[in-house]
């Protein structure tokens, strides 16, 4: 995919998703790994504003309380947000967190690392090649893990930009 003329492999989001990784403390994630995204999430959690951000694709236009989107169903590892995405599909499966606020926050977040957020929300995501994203002018988008542009965004699906090789029965758990 592609944000604002930067390429990435796998996902790219806004909203608390994105105020995480642009609240990493670097000497934190070399000491805790994985950890300091689950610090920096808590803390967000107390000074994030919630917001909402509103998109538009060749479908229509829609909100969301934060939004990913994916061109792989794993997120963080081997969590599952959405089983319809995969490295051999051609759009971006476009996950959109619906509620807002801490709570609605914390129980995607479980959702996600207990496996059921891939049942539920992200099995009904749909695919798109083009979203225009909007929200408060200069909020953070993140792609696979970097701060790489601010708001508003368009985001688009680059389908055959990268050539993978891989057995088939991996295009499907990718």
């Amino acid at each position: 995919g592609e944000v604002s003329g930067r390429r990435f492999l796998l996902m790219a989001g806004v909203g608390l998703d994105a105020h995480v990784v642009a609240g990493l403390d670097g000497g934190l994630k070399r000491r805790l790994g994985k950890g300091a995204y689950v610090w920096s999430f808590v803390r967000r959690l107390f000074d994030f504003p919630f917001p909402g951000y509103r998109y538009r694709t060749a479908e229509g236009e829609g909100s969301a309380a934060s939004l990913v989107l994916a061109n792989a169903r794993h997120y963080g590892g081997r969590h599952v947000l959405s089983p319809r995405a995969g490295l051999g599909t051609d759009g971006l499966a476009l996950c959109a967190v619906e509620r807002n606020g801490p709570l609605a926050a914390v129980a995607a977040g479980v959702r996600v690392f207990n496996g059921a957020y891939g049942r539920r929300e992200g099995a009904a995501a749909p695919s798109v090649d083009r979203i225009e994203i909007f929200g408060p002018e200069g909020d953070p988008v993140h792609a696979d893990g970097d701060i790489v542009a601010r708001l508003p965004v368009e985001v688009r699906a680059l389908p055959g930009a990268v050539r993978l090789v891989y057995p088939a029965a991996s295009a499907k758990t990718t």
